[in-house]
């Protein structure tokens, strides 16, 4: 996996959890 890769993976993740915080529901990791 490049570092590229590994940057989207984790901007992808953080807005997933923006998203579902938003909709009042707790992410669980």
């Amino acid at each position: 996996m490049t570092i590229y890769d590994k940057m989207k993976s984790i901007y992808m993740n953080t807005c997933l959890e923006k998203q579902f915080q938003a909709a009042g529901l707790e992410v669980v990791v």
